[in-house]
Order: C-alpha cells, then sequence, then structure tokens
C-alpha cells in the first residue's frame, strides 16, 4: 500500500517509485436523467490492479457496493454499481441525480491504456441514453503528457495542472476533495484549453523533467461537445469531470 505523501516537505530521499498508473475522475452529472451506476470502457484485455469506490474520507455518501471487470468483444467493461449513502445508519441505496457528484478510480500497468466509452448506467445496469461521459486520458512520459480523444465526440479540455512528487499519492486521495494536493498544483504552461476532435491529441511538456523514481500527477477538466462520426455513445455531454492521472516514468 502506497502513503499518502506529506506535499508540503518533498524529499528526493523518499522517492518510491509507483507500480501502476493511476486514473481517478470527479463527475458531476449534468443529466438530463437520474443515473445509479457508471461504466468505463477500454480498448483490449486490461489488467486491473485496484479500484476506487467512492469511499471515505471524500464521497463517503455515494460508496459503490458493487465493482465488475467484464469483457465486451475485445474491450474490457469495468462497472462500478450499488451506490449507497454510508452517512445514514443503517446506509441505505441512493441515486445519482443530476447535481451530484461522484467519484471512480483504477489502477492499471498499462501506460498505452485507451478509454473509448464512459456512460451513466440506469438502476438494471444498463446504458442510459445521451449519458455518456467526456474522459479524456492523459499518457504521461519523463518530458510531459499527451492527451487523446478516443470517444466518438468532440471533448474540451481545459484547467491543465500537475505536481512531481517524490512518492505517490493514494488512488484514493487523487480527488478535488484533497485540499493539500490541490494546492499543491500548478499550472501546466500552454493554452488555457483546448477542443479534441474525435482521434486528435495534444501535447503539454512539463517544465522539467520527472525526475528518476518520482511520479508525476496530472489533472484536468473535461467537457463534452457535440457528436460527431454517430452517436456510438450517445453523446459526450451526460458529465463535467476533473481527472487525475498519477504515472512514475520509466
Amino acid at each position: 500500500m502506497r502513503k499518502t505523501l506529506p506535499l508540503l516537505a518533498l524529499t528526493a530521499a523518499l522517492a518510491i517509485p509507483a507500480s501502476a498508473v493511476d486514473i481517478n475522475t470527479d463527475l458531476y452529472n449534468l443529466g438530463p436523467a437520474t443515473a445509479y451506476d457508471v461504466a468505463i470502457v477500454l480498448e483490449g484485455f486490461e489488467q486491473i490492479d485496484s479500484t476506487y469506490d467512492g469511499w471515505w474520507p471524500y464521497f463517503a455518501n455515494y460508496h459503490f457496493r458493487t465493482f465488475t471487470k467484464s469483457y465486451s468483444g475485445f474491450n474490457t467493461v469495468l462497472h462500478w454499481e450499488n451506490p449507497y449513502d454510508e452517512t445514514q445508519t443503517p446506509p441505505v441505496p441512493t441515486a445519482i441525480p443530476p447535481g451530484t457528484t461522484i467519484h471512480v478510480g483504477y489502477s492499471t500497468v498499462d501506460n498505452t491504456s485507451k478509454i473509448i466509452d464512459m456512460y451513466w448506467t440506469d438502476k438494471n445496469g444498463g446504458r442510459i441514453l445521451g449519458g455518456g461521459i467526456a474522459v479524456v486520458g492523459g499518457h504521461i512520459d519523463q518530458a510531459g503528457v499527451t492527451f487523446s480523444n478516443t470517444l466518438s465526440g468532440q471533448i474540451s479540455i481545459s484547467n491543465i495542472r500537475y505536481a512531481l512528487v517524490p512518492t505517490a499519492v493514494e488512488l484514493a486521495d487523487l480527488t478535488v476533495r484533497n485540499a493539500e494536493l490541490m494546492a499543491t498544483l500548478q499550472p501546466l504552461p500552454g493554452p488555457g484549453g483546448v477542443t479534441l476532435d474525435r482521434g486528435q491529441s495534444f501535447r503539454v511538456n512539463f517544465p522539467q523533467p520527472v525526475p528518476a523514481g518520482w511520479a508525476a500527477i496530472v489533472v484536468y477538466d473535461t467537457n463534452g461537445g457535440t457528436a460527431t462520426g454517430g452517436t456510438a455513445n450517445g453523446g459526450n455531454g451526460a458529465a463535467r469531470s476533473v481527472t487525475f492521472v498519477q504515472d512514475t516514468p520509466k
């Protein structure tokens, strides 16, 4: 288990290599539908080392009690289901109405992992029509990060920030509610935002390379745009997200 780093006291002597690429996202339901679950589809057969299911201390009232990894054709489907309000005694099942924020994430050893779909699901675990969620994967190397739009619609990326840290942050702590981490993030040089059509990529370099053994954390906002090339994912505009990507480049 990796320890949460003391962000205000970084020293090279504490460097501990991370063993995985961590991807966590805060999702704000823009509606119009009430959701109950959320799914991410990854290209190919992906090894998932761990997941974050919306648990304490950040999103205690939205804890997903069921997580499944399955395969659809040659792709991997990650599905978080059965959210409970853990602040109630006893805990009670809950929904994800418009205006609600949830948080899910996962770790994988594959830095080339490609997100090809993300969407809200209903009570029965089925896709909500028009419930596609805009999400962009960030692939980190020692010099910077590359964002690629691998969904079926246009996606806007903005507010790109980063931190270089000697000790990887716990998967559960990659969230906007981690005030210590958020205070440490610095803006990445470059345009304030960019809009990517399907298949487009965008590159941003760090002001200095990631030191050997250190982790890089990149945080950015995404919003969906007009669907292009069909509506296979029901559009991308059903959520606003803040995504965290963490890796220790080799």
